[in-house]
């Protein structure tokens, strides 16, 4: 689709616009301002400039995101739908998380964490070993006092510094070194029996943690549940961050808490041990009580064995209660960053106000069904946080809806504005004339700028044949080039006839019948007439060489540059 242009340079009074044709409405911006320099004239150190400041080589794509029964994000095969049920504000994290995995050629290999998953946080040991920095998390364990075991209520002790915190990868190769460490890697504390923590946060964003010890929700008491957060105050399973400082220790419920101690494992003294071994109790109470309903309802077959099955049972009990979780113990962190909300969604904008961050958020918490959206109805997403790679070039098409543009106009204003840096004046005055000439040869005229694929061969050539039969019309129109062609022509003339004119004048006389003074009288006025043409000439010809004062002058007076 053809876009039509009024070009005009800021600051230039009483010039008509260059009204320009682009064939290609998918033309970069960036393009346009050296294809306009070429047709006007003017040279690569020449080059003129967008006034529009808010116009940007690059802008992030606008993706249309479909109504649909499930959620779909193929950036492959360019498919993505969302469920009604799906919050928009939820869609665009998994829809930018999985933009950015599609950017990579390759994921990440994991690093000091346990398990490196959806979002990519970071995670590495920071203030002489002394802090865990995990996203924008920061985590720090206070040495402090064990407090005895005597069912009494005691306020929080103070801290006794940070415990210093090691790498598992640093002592992989150590004598008593669990194998399952060396696999899930992570952090060592080392720490005395003796010897107590509690745990205190920061951040540099709001950010949720959740905490485990031995797969033992610290701030539940109940089982682990990794990459889930619970939905409501009362249910929940973290640490809001940073307006919570520490954690004291483990919930055990009535308003209790149990202080974070280090404990053998395999001794039934861990937490997880305690926890996990109720839950297995409550497991067995609850087969127990329906296997003797079965029982009741139905025969009571075979003395013997049921006999064989409890003794059997007896040793799986046994053997359960030998080596019951004895590998997993430590503390295990989740960190879950706060959604992004940088995008702009709007089923009737596909883009913000000038490409800009003014984005449209009113149905970010929402789901598609809530606000009333049917299968098949399309919605817009456009943010800055997407990759880079997903960035296009800012084309002639965007320019009317960038300026604001109604549908009924028919050419896109565009105000160029001449380079100040290093420019003289006169310089200006040359760009200013050169400009002002072409506006005034193209008067009333439309100038077709082709802008066709760059496989295209023939078109190309046939391009390039356009541009040249019109750089040589602009030459030959040139004021400076007709001079220079007069005083050329005059200045061979000249030379040619200098050597006859000279011979002439000093020729002998003697033999002429008639008055003799004057006719050398007229011979030297004629080579006198030969020397001035031929220094005019030298004269009008090193005027066009070394300066163009003559030429400013002349287009200063119709056309000038304001102040």
């Amino acid at each position: 689709m053809a876009v039509c242009m009024n070009a005009e340079v800021h600051g230039i009074k009483g010039c008509p616009p260059i009204q320009m044709t682009f064939d290609n409405a998918s033309t970069s911006v960036s393009k346009i301002a050296p294809s306009i320099g070429a047709l006007v004239g003017l040279e690569t150190s020449q080059a003129i400039q967008l006034q529009n400041k808010m116009l940007s080589s690059t802008i992030p794509c606008s993706f249309d995101i479909k109504v649909g029964d499930a959620n779909v994000i193929d950036f492959v095969n360019k498919e993505f739908i969302v469920a009604r049920d799906t919050r928009l504000v939820e869609y665009w994290n998994e829809f930018l998380d999985e933009a950015v995995r599609f950017d990579e050629e390759e994921k990440s290999e994991p690093v000091e964490g346990e398990v490196r998953f959806e979002g990519g946080l970071s995670v590495s040991l920071k203030n002489d070993s002394r802090t865990l920095n995990i996203g924008d998390a920061r985590i720090e364990f206070q040495r402090t006092l064990r407090i005895p075991d005597d069912n009494k209520t005691y306020p929080l002790p103070p801290s006794l510094g940070e415990f210093e915190m090691v790498k598992v990868q640093d002592y992989a190769t150590s004598d008593g070194m669990p194998t399952k460490w060396k696999k899930r890697k992570g952090c060592i504390v080392p720490m005395w029996q003796r010897e107590a923590m509690w745990i205190s946060f920061s951040a540099s964003r709001p950010c949720a943690v959740k905490i485990g010890v031995g797969k033992i929700n610290a701030v539940t008491g109940k089982a682990w549940q990794s990459k889930s957060l619970s939905a409501s105050e009362e249910e929940q399973n973290y640490c809001a961050i940073p307006k919570q400082l520490w954690l004291d220790g483990i919930n055990c419920g009535d308003g209790y808490v149990r202080q974070f101690v280090a404990m053998p494992l395999g001794k039934g003294y861990t937490v997880e041990h305690q926890v996990k071994k109720m839950m297995k109790e409550k497991e067995k109470e609850k087969e127990a009580a329906d296997a003797e309903t079965a029982t009741e309802g139905g025969d009571s077959g075979d003395t013997a064995m049921k006999e064989s099955d409890q003794h059997q049972q007896e040793k799986e009990d046994t053997k359960e209660e030998e080596d019951i979780f004895e590998d997993v113990g430590g503390i295990q962190f989740e960190v879950f960053p706060r959604l992004d909300e940088n995008v702009h969604v709007s089923n009737a904008q596909k883009y913000p106000p000038n490409f800009g961050y003014g984005y449209e958020q009113s149905l970010l918490e929402f789901t598609p069904e809530q606000r009333q959206l049917k299968s098949g109805d399309c919605i817009h997403l456009f943010s800055h946080s997407v990759p880079k790679s997903m960035y296009r070039e800012f084309n002639v098409s965007d320019l009317r809806e960038s300026l604001k543009m109604d549908a009924d106009d028919d050419c896109i204003p565009l105000e160029f504005v001449l380079p100040k840096l290093g420019k003289s004046m006169r310089e200006r005055n040359a760009m200013v004339s050169k400009w002002v000439r072409f506006a005034m040869q193209m008067q009333n005229k439309a100038c077709a700028i082709k802008t066709g694929d760059d496989d295209d061969d023939d078109d190309d050539e046939h391009n390039h044949d356009d541009v040249d039969e019109f750089g040589m019309k602009q030459t030959l129109n040139k004021r400076s080039f007709r001079t220079g062609l007069v005083a050329v022509l005059l200045l061979l003339w000249s030379l040619l006839m200098l050597p006859y004119e000279v011979n002439g004048a000093f020729i002998d006389r003697s033999s002429f019948e008639y008055d003799t003074d004057l006719l050398a009288t007229a011979m030297c006025l004629w080579l006198v007439t030969t020397v001035c043409v031929i220094l005019v000439s030298v004269t009008s010809l090193l005027s066009l060489i070394f300066c163009d004062r003559t030429r400013s002058l002349y287009y200063r007076l119709p056309y000038y540059l304001a102040p």
